[in-house]
């Protein structure tokens, strides 16, 4: 594995498409096992991709862990932010009608 992110940090593509070919199975699976309705785990999914592009030299290895952690902060955040809209519809709903 180190070898590809080290082939994958110098743009290697055949690297880089190894490595997603690899971990993506793993990836996805954690984003449906954290609830994510898919449209959410797609989008969990391209901040992974987008997380492992920017920190290839410095990620840690084995990536899966690095990945998985990051498949879980990414659900958490998103399911604070839902139950944050959700909370904020329910203030709205017990405002008093004026009158």
């Amino acid at each position: 594995e180190a070898e590809l992110v080290t082939r994958a940090s110098t743009q290697d593509e055949l690297a880089w498409a190894e490595l997603i070919d690899r971990h993506l199975p793993a990836v996805w699976s954690a984003t449906q096992a954290l609830q994510l309705p898919e449209p959410a785990g797609e989008q969990v999914c391209q901040l992974v991709w987008l997380r492992l592009a920017q920190q290839l030299g410095a990620s840690p290895l084995p990536l899966r862990p690095w990945l998985l952690h990051i498949v879980e902060a990414e659900a958490n955040r998103w399911h604070r932010r839902q139950s944050a809209a959700r909370n904020a519809v329910l203030v709205i709903d017990e405002v008093p009608a004026a009158g």
